[in-house]
């Protein structure tokens, strides 16, 4: 079957025949539901999904997947009834159960979130993606060394389960085994070599240690991740440090917030060193004490226009500004209260 084989839009059209000739086929609604979610299309997919409980309002599976849609939609307690009202049609089924704990993990409650995804683990002992989730749980309250070692079990059951290898990668970066955290996300990458998530991780790892080369470079991965960091200026050409910037324009803009900026404006007066005009582009609480820092850089709060300028967001400044270490802190004074 298409959808089996993962040629979802192949299979999203073959259940569109499917439905102009039968119109009242829950099967080939509930499909086509599952494909639209699968191409991340929740909102169609919602729409297909609710025709074939209409349809067949006893059908388990469907108000499983629905909740699914539900969760991505951020739904969550309308995710929640789709899962229990899987579990009421059908006790016995072990996704339903796993889903039901991501959903109560979303909704911050952690305890019960534990209890279904013991349940799902009760009913499928080797089901890793329960296991994993079920680490992260125990994570969230606080229990890393049971955390790690349900990240293990699950690696454990299925090797090449990638997002289990990264999130043990993160329980190790959180208790400070930094080297065998970077492990894991070499595991993790190499497995899925196209999830910027993997290079992300690891270049906040490399940078925990001080190694900003290596670190700096893999942090350009966060514009590439599911939800992009610092695509502000997606159609600027950006500045990565090699190219001659005497006598142009280099606007450096913050992307991660106030403690973000105060951390890496310092950086400005080495970039201003290489012969560009600056303009540094803040959260507007920070303007007026960034103004302090050099008459020469211009601090503003809107993140301009400007036609001709090289964009860097200023928490990679230091890397392409050419600092392998931290910049002296003597940057501002204090702006005294109005």
């Amino acid at each position: 079957m298409l959808l089996h084989r993962l040629r979802y839009p192949e299979a999203l059209a073959s259940f569109d025949a499917a439905i102009a000739e039968r119109p009242d086929y829950p099967e080939a609604h509930h499909n086509r539901g599952t494909a639209l979610y699968e191409l991340r299309r929740y909102d169609e997919a919602l729409v297909s999904l609710t025709s074939a409980l209409e349809l067949r309002p006893g059908y388990a599976a469907t108000y499983g997947n629905r909740g699914n849609v539900y969760r991505h939609l951020r739904r969550f307690g309308l995710a929640l009834a789709g899962f229990d009202r899987a579990l009421a049609l059908d006790p016995d089924n072990s996704v339903a159960y796993n889903n039901r704990g991501d959903v109560l993990r979303d909704l911050r409650r952690p305890d019960e979130a534990l209890a279904s995804l013991d349940r799902a683990i009760a009913l499928k002992p080797d089901f890793a993606v329960a296991l994993n989730n079920r680490a992260a749980v125990l994570s969230d309250l606080q229990r890393y060394e049971e955390a790690l070692a349900g990240f293990d079990r699950a690696i454990a059951v299925d090797p090449a389960y990638a997002e289990a290898h990264a999130n043990r990668g993160l329980m190790l970066h959180d208790l400070r085994h930094f080297d065998a955290a970077l492990a894991s996300f070499d595991r993790a990458i190499a497995l899925k070599p196209d999830d910027a998530s993997g290079y992300w991780n690891m270049s906040l790892t490399l940078l925990r240690q001080g190694r900003y080369t290596e670190g700096w470079r893999l942090y350009e991965w966060r514009k590439a991740l599911a939800a992009p960091i610092g695509n502000q200026f997606s159609q600027t050409a950006p500045w990565l440090g090699q190219a001659e910037i005497a006598g142009k324009t280099v606007l450096l803009h913050a992307e991660q917030g106030l403690g973000n900026s105060l951390q890496f404006c310092r950086y400005a007066p080495l970039v201003r060193a290489r012969g560009p005009r600056v303009i540094l582009s803040v959260p507007g609480p920070l303007v007026r004490l960034l103004r302090s820092m050099d008459p020469a850089i211009a601090v503003v709060h809107a993140e301009p226009t400007l036609p001709g300028t090289q964009g860097q967001r200023s928490a990679a400044a230091g890397w392409v500004s050419g600092s392998r270490s931290p910049a002296p802190n003597n940057f501002c004074r204090y702006v005294p209260a109005a």
